[in-house]
């Protein structure tokens, strides 16, 4: 029996499989943790650029507003006077920039036309009159304004408002 045992300790067949298993095993581990690191990155990639797409959604609403009141300036100011546009109101304590009754959908039908972007609106509100700063020269139609730009995400939900402050004498 003592012989039989001893020529089986000198037997060294198979003697590398045991190496050959841990390093196996380290290397799954380290593939596990590599495929589950790029998921997340993926998922991280993914909300940027629905982050910054829904920021360009709601800077162009804001930057259409500014638009609006260029185009309304050019034209005599007396939209801006009278006030008789939907996307335009004055400022008074009820007016809450986050209430989606106060903003409205651009008219896209006049010139130029374009169709818009859903769930992407915009609101124009006049403070009054800015009497008394530099740039106002003692016009009393110049006007401090705010022009916030907003659009409602769906998928998934959230909401992005982009303010912006104007003053525009007409």
């Amino acid at each position: 029996m003592r012989l039989h045992l001893t020529d089986c300790l000198k037997n060294e067949n198979g003697i590398s499989l045991i190496p050959v298993m841990i390093l196996l095993a380290i290397a799954t581990i380290i593939g596990m943790a590599a495929s589950s690191t790029s998921n997340f990155e993926i998922q991280i990639a993914a909300n940027e650029r629905m982050y910054k797409q829904n920021f360009v959604r709601a800077d162009g609403a804001n930057q259409q507003g500014a638009q609006l009141i260029e185009n309304a300036k050019a034209a005599g100011g007396q939209v801006l006077r009278d006030r008789n546009e939907d996307w335009i109101s004055f400022y008074d304590d009820s007016v809450d920039y986050l209430d989606p009754d106060n903003y409205s959908y651009p008219d896209f039908t006049k010139d130029p036309p374009d169709k818009g972007i859903p769930n992407t609106k915009l609101m124009v509100v006049d403070h009054g009159g800015a009497v008394g700063t530099e740039i106002s020269m003692g016009s009393p139609y110049m006007h401090a304004m705010n022009v916030y730009g907003r659009y409602d995400s769906t998928n998934p939900p959230g909401r992005v408002i982009i303010e912006s402050e104007y003053r525009v004498r007409f």
